[in-house]
């Protein structure tokens, strides 16, 4: 347990009471809608579900759809629902920087190969993870000129908006709230 509220969670009972607030945003992912366009997920960590639950949808929309998951890790015990997905028949494309599972390094060298060898399809990459992980697939796409949508995960201390501790800084030097303006952006905006 690292924090307090952690220590917190970790001491509640079945039965007992939180309180949440949620979901915060409402700017979501938007699936690509071009024909026979590639989907790529690309996560990290807590960044898999959310990407797990978009796959599902997209496929629910269309059952023909090309989707390819790249999960990444430290290592093999820290990887996050490779079975499910592969369960459903999602391609899944595994990395770990120590070389426990799949390709030994991180999700950006599974994603430039996969980009390169799709090159001439319409593609987008939707990507959920730790920071840098975003910003360096951000950098890839931005490389092969593919459209990119990353949700970013920064500390939302009121959720509505009113404390401004969720401030994001974007290239065209706006500022935006994380928790009423995202948590989703296209990478290109960005001011990482």
């Amino acid at each position: 347990m690292v924090g307090a509220t952690t220590r917190g969670m970790a001491r509640k009972r079945p039965g007992d009471s939180l309180g949440l607030v949620g979901p915060l945003g409402g700017r979501l992912f938007t699936s690509d809608s071009r024909p026979d366009a590639l989907h790529i997920m690309v996560g990290g960590g807590y960044g898999v579900p959310p990407l797990v639950f978009l796959s599902r949808e997209i496929l629910a929309r269309d059952k023909g759809s090309r989707i390819a998951f790249l999960i990444g890790a430290r290592t093999k015990d820290l990887l996050l629902c490779e079975q499910e997905l592969r369960d459903t028949g999602i391609a899944t494309h595994s990395s770990t920087e120590d070389g426990t599972h799949g390709v030994r390094g991180r999700v950006t060298d599974v994603l430039a190969p996969l980009i390169a060898k799709n090159i001439d399809s319409p593609m987008t990459v939707y990507c959920c993870g730790s920071t840098s992980m975003m910003q360096a697939v951000a950098a890839v796409c931005a490389q092969s000129s593919i459209p990119c949508q990353v949700s970013l995960e920064v500390a939302m201390p009121c959720g509505v908006g009113v404390c401004m501790g969720c401030v994001l800084d974007l290239k065209d030097g706006s500022r935006v709230r994380c928790c009423t303006d995202g948590p989703v952006f296209d990478s290109l905006e960005v001011a990482w």
